[in-house]
């Protein structure tokens, strides 16, 4: 049970910042200025949609998965696949703003940023190379002796 908190915390958590972003609350204040200093404006807003995006996918797939581990069926796997694409998606997004920064500006004047965005970065995608681990033990062929 607590795998699964610690899984949805952070999708909850960035699901809620770019939902407020997205709904408008977030006009004109530091956190626009600096998202629209680093990407311009279309691609500021489909940075936060993606990170929406696979922010709720993640929280609605650790929801399905964990509903009853007793039973492995549809639910199950529909939720796997939807938490290795949040996983996937919010995690690159990071790594694209990481990208994004490290290209606009001189390394040694970004570095405890990069450093926050790879840890971001880490967060979704830890848990993403756990499910294709597990993926990956389940799917394997049974060695004969």
């Amino acid at each position: 049970m607590l795998r699964k908190i610690a899984d949805a915390a952070p999708a909850t958590f960035v699901t809620l910042g770019s939902g407020y972003i997205i709904g408008g609350g977030l006009a004109g204040t530091q956190t626009m200025d600096r998202l629209n200093e680093v990407l311009s404006w279309p691609w500021s807003i489909w940075w936060v949609a993606m990170i929406f995006l696979g922010g709720i996918s993640l929280v609605v797939g650790v929801a399905l998965r964990s509903r009853d581990p007793a039973k492995n069926g549809r639910p199950q796997d529909i939720g796997q696949g939807l938490e290795l694409f949040g996983n996937s998606l919010v995690g690159s997004m990071f790594l694209v703003y990481m990208l994004v920064l490290a290209v606009q500006y001189p390394l040694l004047a970004i570095f405890p940023s990069l450093c926050w965005f790879l840890a971001l970065a880490s967060t979704f995608w830890g848990p993403f190379a756990v499910i294709v681990r597990d993926i990956g033990r389940a799917h394997r062929r049974e060695r004969r002796p």
